[in-house]
């Protein structure tokens, strides 16, 4: 038998080589298989040097000790570059940081520079929302937050700075977005929005007005037909509260970020759409339009 240890059948030396296998199968289990490689290939390439030096006299054939020595030589190398790259692998996952949460999320994040553009196009570009993200501005005092939820078709939007809330529409369904705010801790919204009366945009308002404290709420001066609206309506006359018209270049702040109404700047259209109420929220060096 080759295997160090076991060549000379004395039982101590089999006990010891026993327990030093035994050890470098767990290392290799803990630590990974290059670690198992080079463990387990040092004994074989020590004693097929010492076998190199007595092969004479041990009468060992020396073609058999070579391709022992080589095979245990680049057994060990390998061990020892798998093990390398692996611990390289592991401090470059260290040193990335953690980013964000679900993948499947669409951003919009205009630079503070770019025009507004045709309310259409505003609006347009601004839907399909239809997942839940939140997107972090660091400043010194404080951050941006903003929840893209997940509502299918339609659209709903959380932004959060410091305790200031604001919701732009609320999506198709009626509960989603109300249980998505309570499961975010929301019990006071400072500002809603519900950008034109299409169900898929305020079929979830008469529930979030009906569940939170409500500051004030925009809408564009437009009427619909349908049940939705007139709920939303029902829900907001039942509270107390008044629906501010936006005009293009009205602002306001949320917490310390600045608002602004871009959209909608006529008082006439003929698509629903085009009435929607377009704004931009500066915060820091970074603005986003919706």
């Amino acid at each position: 038998m080759f295997i160090p240890g076991f060549r000379s059948h004395k039982t101590w030396k089999m006990i010891v080589a026993s327990i030093y296998y035994f050890i470098a199968i767990i290392t290799g289990v803990t630590n990974g298989f290059g670690a198992f490689l080079f463990f387990i290939s040092a004994p074989f390439w020590i004693f097929s040097i010492v076998d190199l030096v007595t092969h004479k006299k041990k009468a060992i054939p020396v073609q058999k000790v070579i391709i022992s020595f080589f095979i245990s030589f680049v057994l060990m190398i390998t061990g020892i570059t798998i093990s390398s790259q692996a611990e390289q692998n592991t401090s470059n996952a260290k040193s990335v940081p953690a980013e964000t949460e679900n993948t499947d999320s669409k951003e919009n994040n205009i630079n503070e520079e770019s025009k507004s553009k045709d309310t259409a196009d505003v609006a347009n570009a601004t839907q399909n929302t239809d997942s839940k993200e939140e997107k972090t501005s660091s400043k010194l005092n404080g951050e941006l937050k903003i929840h893209y939820i997940n509502v299918g078709q339609g659209d709903s939007i959380l932004i959060q700075q410091g305790d200031a809330t604001m919701l732009i529409d609320a999506g198709p369904d009626a509960n989603t977005t109300a249980n998505y705010l309570k499961g975010q801790g929301i019990k006071k919204i400072d500002i809603l929005v519900g950008t034109h009366p299409h169900a898929d945009h305020i079929g979830g308002m008469p529930a979030v007005i009906n569940g939170f404290e409500i500051n004030k709420i925009y809408m564009p001066k437009v009427t619909h037909t349908s049940k939705i609206f007139e709920n939303t309506m029902e829900s907001i006359k039942a509270k107390g509260m008044k629906i501010s018209t936006p005009h293009p270049g009205d602002s306001f702040k949320l917490g310390n970020a600045d608002c602004t109404i871009l959209a909608p700047n006529s008082s006439s259209y003929d698509n629903l759409n085009n009435y929607s109420i377009v704004l931009r929220i500066k915060f820091g060096n970074n603005s986003f339009i919706f």
